[in-house]
C-alpha cells in the first residue's frame, strides 16, 4: 500500500518506456541560413503529444537560429520533453490496447 499514491490505486511506476526516435536532417546551408529538419516518432505516444513536442522542439531552433543546435534538440527531447509536453495534468499519458488513454489522437504527428 503506497500511502502517497493520490489516483485511488490506478497508478502503475514506470521505470523504462520505448524510444522516442528523432531524425534529423541537416540541410547544406545548416547553421548559418537554415535550421535542421526533424522528424518524432513513438510508438507508444499519441500523433498530438509529438506534434506538441515537435512544436516545442521548432521553438528550440527559433531561439537559437544560426547556431549548432542538432545536439541541443536530443538533449532537450532526453531532458526536458517529458515535463514540458509528455504530461498532462501531471500524469504521463500511454497508449492504451484499444486506442490512446487520456487523450485526443489530433495532430499531425511531425515537426
Amino acid at each position: 500500500d503506497d500511502d502517497d499514491d493520490d489516483d485511488g490505486g490506478g497508478g502503475v511506476e514506470i521505470v523504462s518506456l520505448p524510444p522516442v526516435t528523432l531524425s534529423v536532417i541537416l540541410p547544406s546551408d545548416y547553421p548559418s541560413v537554415s535550421p535542421p529538419a526533424f522528424a518524432l516518432s513513438a510508438s507508444w505516444l499519441s500523433r498530438a503529444a509529438l506534434t506538441r513536442a515537435a512544436d516545442a522542439l521548432d521553438d528550440v531552433c527559433a531561439r537559437n537560429a544560426g547556431d549548432v543546435i542538432a545536439f541541443e534538440l536530443a538533449a532537450w527531447l532526453k531532458d526536458e520533453s517529458a515535463r514540458e509536453v509528455f504530461c498532462v495534468d501531471g500524469r504521463l499519458r500511454l497508449r492504451a490496447s484499444d486506442g490512446w488513454a487520456g487523450e485526443a489522437d489530433d495532430g499531425d504527428g511531425g515537426g
